[in-house]
């Protein structure tokens, strides 16, 4: 009966995708060293969803009518995480955030947003679906 079930195909392609994404990543000379890792079943299918910085394509160019919110990342996440010295305090007042939300209705560019966060900042951007909680 497992052979019939269509979840746990999916399951095994996801976690497939996941070993080569992370597989990935240690060849691009990551310090972390990802094959290694043991991760269960779910942590197989959340790597999967990785993105690294390299194979996104949007850019803050390609997003059009965000002005405003676009130079407030820029301001607020970008600028301290590429340029973290000039961003250190005691207070801590001027580091860069934990995290970032975004909320809007569907299909206002919150993901494209994102993307292009990722992409300008070089960070690892992961696409989680609700779903796959």
């Amino acid at each position: 009966m497992e052979l019939l079930d269509p979840q746990k195909t999916d399951r095994k392609k996801a976690s497939k995708k996941g070993k080569e994404i992370l597989s990935s990543l240690n060849a691009n000379g990551s310090e972390i060293d990802f094959d290694s890792l043991e991760l269960n079943e779910y942590e197989q299918i959340i790597a999967g969803e990785i993105i690294p910085p390299s194979s996104i394509s949007t850019t803050f160019e390609s997003i059009g009518g965000l002005d405003d919110v676009i130079n407030t990342l820029r301001e607020s996440v970008i600028y301290p995480l590429t340029f973290p010295e000039l961003f250190r305090n005691q207070s801590g007042l001027l580091g860069a955030p934990k995290g970032v939300l975004l909320y809007g209705h569907p299909g206002c560019g919150k993901t494209m947003v994102a993307k292009a966060l990722a992409k300008e900042s070089g960070a690892t951007f992961i696409n989680l679906p609700l779903s796959s909680l």
